[in-house]
């Protein structure tokens, strides 16, 4: 599943498994918490974590 998301989604999805808070993820990738909570909301459908 994870050879269909996007780079970005892919970046992200990377700094979720190291752990990093939805703030700290949302700083590194200049995008809002809003954005980063959509993702995970996503990566959960996926059972990607």
């Amino acid at each position: 599943m994870e050879n269909s998301l996007n780079k970005r989604e892919k970046e992200i999805l990377e700094l979720v498994k190291q752990k990093l808070s939805i703030d700290e993820i949302a700083k590194k990738q200049c995008v809002s918490k809003h954005t980063i909570k959509s993702y995970l909301s996503k990566f959960n459908k996926l059972n990607l974590i």
